[in-house]
């Protein structure tokens, strides 16, 4: 059995991996909002989904989900959004509100 201060380190090693990904995101769509003049389809859409990486440490599910679950923050035009349990909202006190449309089918 894991220790606490081993539970923590691992925790703690969890959180720096899924922060390094969400910065290697957040650099792969720099392009959305590096040029204020551009027409960018979905901008808004961009933005939030920026916004969202950026607050994904206050994600109720970080660090132990990965950028491949269902539960990470998807870019404008991704169906999979609408299957995630909890949703971004930046007008929200703690940023991520449950989605009212998710459904548990584990649930009976």
């Amino acid at each position: 059995m894991l220790s606490d201060i081993e539970m923590q380190s691992r925790t703690e090693e969890r959180a720096a991996e899924s922060r390094k990904i969400r910065d290697i995101l957040l650099s792969r769509c720099d392009w959305t909002h590096s040029v204020s003049d551009w027409n960018i389809p979905q901008k808004e859409e961009w933005r939030l989904y920026r916004a969202s990486l950026r607050d994904l440490p206050l994600h109720p599910l970080f660090p132990e989900m990965n950028h491949h679950s269902d539960e990470y923050p998807k870019p404008p035009n991704n169906p999979a959004q609408n299957i995630q349990k909890y949703l971004y909202d930046e007008t929200s006190e703690n940023k991520w509100v449950l989605n009212p449309n998710w459904v548990d089918l584990t649930e009976e």
